[in-house]
């Protein structure tokens, strides 16, 4: 896990029960050594295999290795005692492999969901496992936005439970007088990488009106990216330096993002955002007059953002990141009441 994937999952126990145990202590790896895994492993994966290359195989009898040895150690004790297992991402890893060995031992799984959720139709991503692995009793869904994709998606109501947004739960206000000069621009990961790269090249027409700062994603080639933004005489937030850092509106007077969730972080710190849309991807819930494809559309947006009401403005965001985002609810403690069954 990542460390704001650890300070979500932190903050949601917290949220649940401010006496649950979260400084988590740090062990050594344990060396396992499993002969009859191994050979179970390889040879399942060497022989039964046909559609992988060598190193494939062999990665995947690493893998196989991996988790078999996870099972063994924990079959070792005993957690019969254990009546809720509550994980931070359900859908793989160590977290999957729990949740399923939770479920097998009758106790109530929960897992907590690490953004707004929505389906995905069009270049799909990674993230659609969301939606197809679903292992646990419950998953709490920070918005009803998302409790209604899961709906869609065949996954039953009485899984899904409110709980509302998993972040700082205020929003700050949107300055006056706004003059609509530095920009934030947050780009997406590099499966949409021709999305980022036309709204670079975009952008960069606009660079005398406007100072363009660019945040990567994650995941993205950072060098790559540099090169490309300064040779265009824009700027490129060093990736030390974190989402939250940036979301200033004494530093930002507006913001771009390009198929991310950040579009919300952006809204909630006080910075009127716009989405870039190039017809590529699904766009997810936001304010309909807030998406731009052309210059002369984005230039459209600002202009009227810029001599809008801003009560009406900011009462718009407030009321779109309730349903998108879960802002203003805050449910997680009502987990504690959730029953597995009447022996529970």
């Amino acid at each position: 896990m990542r460390k704001d994937q650890i300070e979500l999952y932190i903050e949601g126990l917290k949220r649940i029960n401010e006496n649950i145990p979260t400084n988590f202590p740090h062990k050594s790896k344990k060396r396992c050594f499993h002969p009859l895994i191994i050979l179970r492993a390889f040879y399942y994966s060497l022989l039964h295999v046909k559609y992988l290359n060598l190193n494939q195989r062999l990665y995947l009898a690493s893998n196989i290795i991996y988790m078999c040895n996870i099972v063994y150690e924990i079959n070792s004790h005993r957690f019969d005692k254990i009546k809720r297992y509550i994980c931070f991402f359900q859908e793989q890893g160590i977290d999957n492999l729990l949740t399923q060995y939770f479920n097998k031992k009758g106790s109530l799984t929960i897992s907590f969901s690490e953004a707004p959720l929505f389906r995905w139709e069009n270049n799909i991503p990674i993230d659609i496992i969301h939606f197809e692995i679903f292992e646990s009793k419950k998953y709490i869904c920070w918005s009803e936005y998302t409790i209604e994709e899961f709906r869609k998606a065949g996954i039953a109501n009485d899984r899904l439970f409110l709980g509302g947004y998993l972040k700082n739960n205020t929003i700050k206000e949107f300055k006056k007088n706004n003059i609509f000069k530095r920009c934030l621009v947050l780009l997406c990961r590099d499966i949409y990488s021709e999305s980022n790269i036309h709204l670079i090249d975009m952008l960069s027409k606009l660079s005398n009106k406007h100072e363009f700062s660019f945040k990567l994603h994650p995941s993205s080639n950072y060098m790559f990216y540099k090169d490309y933004i300064e040779k265009r005489n824009m700027n490129i937030i060093v990736s030390t330096k974190s989402l939250k850092e940036c979301l200033d509106n004494n530093e930002f007077d507006f913001g771009i993002s390009v198929n991310s969730t950040t579009y919300y972080d952006v809204l909630l710190s006080g910075i009127p955002c716009f989405r870039y849309f190039d017809n590529t991807f699904d766009i997810m819930k936001g304010y309909d007059e807030d998406i731009f494809s052309n210059l002369k559309e984005l230039e459209t947006i600002i202009s009227k953002c810029k001599h809008s009401d801003i009560n009406q403005y900011c009462n718009k965001m407030s009321s779109i990141l309730s349903y998108a985002l879960g802002y203003g609810i805050n449910n997680y403690k009502a987990i504690n009441f959730i029953k597995l069954s009447n022996n529970e």
